[in-house]
């Protein structure tokens, strides 16, 4: 141990020792501080899962998955609603994903998801998700 470090050690213990007069009051203090951060780390990690789920994108994605097992690749379009295609521009932004917009043949409006055209359907039900299907 070197001269400064012997110092250090002895002030870190002299101001410890005035602040806890015994090793249970630095014990409990110990314990407090151990649970204050176990408590924030669950807090912060429960944030983290929390972003990582993406209810915009399930009903689409339950589309996309059973057309995908069913044909082998993704559907070229699905039909929605105002409020889904909403809800899926705004996780675009949310998340800072490029975000593709397009209109079809009969001009409605489209925005690409994982190779498919979702199309918005503003005559039908605002939570409208119609059948997915190819382009022929």
């Amino acid at each position: 141990m070197q001269r400064r470090e012997l110092f250090s050690a002895t002030a870190f213990a002299g101001v410890a020792g005035a602040a806890f007069p015994d090793d249970t009051s630095l014990a409990q203090a110990s314990d407090r501080s151990i649970g204050e951060v176990a408590r924030a780390d669950d807090g912060l990690t429960a944030e983290i899962h929390s972003q990582q789920v993406f209810p915009e994108l399930n009903a689409i994605r339950e589309s996309q998955k059973t057309f995908l097992r069913t044909t082998g690749k993704y559907p070229d379009f699905i039909e929605v609603g105002m409020n889904v295609w909403y809800a899926l521009y705004d996780w675009h932004v949310r998340w800072k994903q490029p975000i593709t917009l397009g209109r079809d043949a009969s001009g409605h409006y489209t925005l690409s998801l994982t190779q498919t055209a979702v199309v918005m359907r503003p005559e039908q039900t605002l939570n409208f998700i119609g059948p997915p299907f190819d382009n022929k």
